[in-house]
């Protein structure tokens, strides 16, 4: 929650200093394309928008396929009130919530799990704003 909380405010040096992948991956220019959700992630600062709200729904011993072994894994339910600060899937639709995991190495450095973002979604988690089916 500290990780997602640092996005939202927009405290890179501390998103740096807790993420095991220091790619500067919250410098990139704000684009349409950095806001959809694509097959290789999102960036976390369109995920953690800072008007999503944020609340932890489960954990679990996280994926052992990333570079460095992870201590856990919290699953947390973000929601986005503003529709117009929504991440887009990738038919350009709004997405009003979904569920995102981050994996924690054991020194709770964020391990990064997508090639653009350290978060995973679960793709039968997400709800749209309505008329956006």
């Amino acid at each position: 929650m500290q990780y997602a909380r640092a996005c939202q405010n927009g405290a890179w040096d501390a998103v740096m200093d807790m993420t095991a992948s220091h790619a500067p991956f919250w410098q990139a220019r704000k684009t349409a394309e950095g806001n959809r959700l694509r097959p290789e992630g999102i960036e976390d600062v369109y995920l953690f928008a800072p008007t999503a709200m944020l609340r932890v729904v489960r954990t679990d011993s996280g994926r052992a396929d990333l570079d460095r072994p992870a201590c856990g894994r919290a699953w947390m339910e973000v929601v986005y009130p503003v529709r117009a600060q929504a991440p887009r899937d990738e038919q350009g639709r709004a997405i009003r919530k979904m569920v995102v995991g981050v994996n924690v190495a054991c020194d709770e450095l964020i391990l990064k799990a997508n090639v653009v973002g350290n978060m995973e979604v679960e793709p039968d988690s997400m709800a749209y704003y309505p008329g956006e089916r």
